[in-house]
């Protein structure tokens, strides 16, 4: 009897195991329709300590910056504000609320708050009661600014967004949150002057050895890969034909698993193998090389940096590369929520050389991949709304470390990675190499960005216009490195290269 008792107990104890496993695996569901990451989800479950509350999930998460380090997100200029369809609180009119709270009295909401730009009424965003999508349909104020992070959505536009007119009033809220740049509170400059020559002269004099390199599509402009975005290239008019609303959309998994051809033929394109790396690509090389490189992070996929012979431990492709490939998470249902299945089912291994000689076999080529593998197959490029690589988590360590920073070659308005600028040291310095202005301060949701157009309050940003590959070659020169910058450019990343004398 004993011994049936006893089977009995484990037979509950396994029930309730299992009822405990499919209540997870119900919440982590609905959590990823709602884009949280299912790593991230789970403790979230471990900590609220029951698997059945989706708001105590979501406030947790919110509550422990989620929302800052989910997957990839695209900024875009508010169009209401263009045509001044949408009246703006003055700046003087602003408040701020240090203990916020939904202005709705039954609002239980205890994650982000949102503040109306037009009002300034208080509201729980999308992942609480969407008092604030209320609020902006009762009152035509589509636009909020988080309290928490100090980024911009706009209910009409259906995204954060970006606008000249909005700079002033992000200014004034970081002025609020955080008391100001008073004298007291402005820092003493930390470079000799705001350029090449005051980079140059830092490294050498403070012996930097832990620089950190973000990189974007500019560096590979010379590589002569084609821009799908911009009329007349040969790309863009071999996509036109799919009428794309805008190129972006083939990077979205709804569109990918509804059509997959524009995709596809992007891939045929800019499959690593053919192009060659700049002279950027070596430069970061030669950062390596000298010992004073801690990582590079770049936003490309094209994988020119290991070309160029960047070790793969020094490289985070943030959103991902040609280097792998799998089979696309599959579409499922679950009550009212479309979502992707776990990736324990989803994530299937495709032979990368597989995938590529499919593709490059065309439409018959990468059916009759699609169809070995039982779904749609593409290279682990990061699409909007997936999930980061984990190695971009390596962030959280290597920024506070760095004691250089340089941006190359991007816009910086896709996040989490635009923000990763406000992640060093408030004494580590900053260079902009670009043909423009980018990651300024007060745009993008970046209250931490760049502030070498702020001349009062710069104390440590630099910014060189022009393209990656002069200002990199300049940089060089002026550090006695132009000679062995372009012997790794001759020998295709192989020339002997001497390390920095105080490393």
């Amino acid at each position: 009897m004993a011994a049936a008792g006893s089977a009995a107990s484990s037979a509950d104890a396994n029930t309730n195991d299992n009822n405990n496993n499919n209540s997870n695996n119900n919440l982590i569901q609905q959590l990823a329709a709602l884009g949280f990451p299912k790593r991230r989800s789970r403790e979230a479950i471990n900590s609220i300590g029951s698997s059945d509350d989706l708001q105590s999930a979501i406030n947790w998460l919110l509550g422990h910056g989620q929302e800052d380090k989910g997957g990839a997100v695209q900024f875009q200029r508010c169009k209401h504000l263009d045509d001044d369809s949408v009246s703006l609180v003055g700046a003087a009119a602003l408040t701020f609320a240090h203990d916020p709270a939904c202005s709705h009295a039954d609002c239980s909401c205890t994650g982000e708050i949102w503040q109306c730009l037009s009002c300034n009424s208080l509201h729980c965003g999308r992942y609480g009661q969407r008092h604030g999508l209320q609020h902006s349909g009762e009152t035509g104020h589509p636009l909020m600014i988080s309290l928490s992070d100090l980024s911009i959505w706009c209910y009409s536009c259906d995204a954060y967004v970006e606008h000249p007119k909005l700079i002033t009033l992000r200014a004034q809220m970081e002025t609020l949150k955080f008391g100001g740049q008073g004298d007291a509170l402005r820092r003493k400059p930390v470079m000799s002057s705001y350029d090449l020559e005051g980079i140059a002269s830092y490294i050498a004099e403070r012996q930097v050895r832990k620089i950190v390199v973000m990189c974007g599509e500019g560096i590979s402009t010379a590589a002569g890969i084609p821009d799908f975005r911009t009329p007349g290239s040969g790309l863009y008019d071999n996509l036109r034909k799919f009428q794309l609303s805008k190129p972006e959309d083939m990077f979205t998994v709804d569109f990918f698993m509804q059509n997959p051809e524009p995709f596809y033929t992007l891939c045929q394109e800019m499959w690593p193998g053919k192009h060659h790396p700049t002279l950027t690509h070596f430069f970061i090389l030669l950062l390596e090389k000298k010992g004073l490189l801690l990582r590079c992070y770049t936003q490309n996929i094209d994988s020119l940096e290991t070309s160029a012979g960047l070790p793969a431990e020094k490289l985070v492709a943030a959103h991902g590369s040609f280097d792998g490939a799998h089979v696309c998470k599959r579409p499922a249902r679950f009550s009212s929520f479309r979502i992707c299945e776990p990736i324990e089912q989803a994530d299937v291994e495709v032979p990368v050389e597989e995938m590529r000689s499919a593709v490059e076999k065309g439409a018959d080529g990468w059916r009759a991949l699609n169809v070995k593998f039982g779904g749609l197959c593409k290279p682990k490029i990061v699409f909007f709304g997936e999930d980061l690589p984990a190695s971009f988590e390596l962030c959280e360590k290597d920024f506070p470390e760095c004691d250089l920073l340089l941006v190359m070659g991007t816009s910086l308005v896709v996040h989490p990675f635009a923000g990763l600028v406000s992640n060093v040291g408030e004494d580590t310095p900053r260079l902009l190499l670009n043909r423009e202005p980018a990651g300024l301060a007060g745009l993008h949701g970046l209250p931490g960005g760049f502030q070498f157009h702020l001349a009062e309050q710069n104390y440590r940003d630099a910014f060189h216009a022009g393209d990656c590959d002069s200002g990199c070659r300049a940089l060089a020169k002026l550090l006695g490195w132009e000679a062995e910058l372009l012997a790794l450019v001759e020998t295709r990343g192989a020339a002997d290269v001497q390390t920095a004398p105080w490393v």
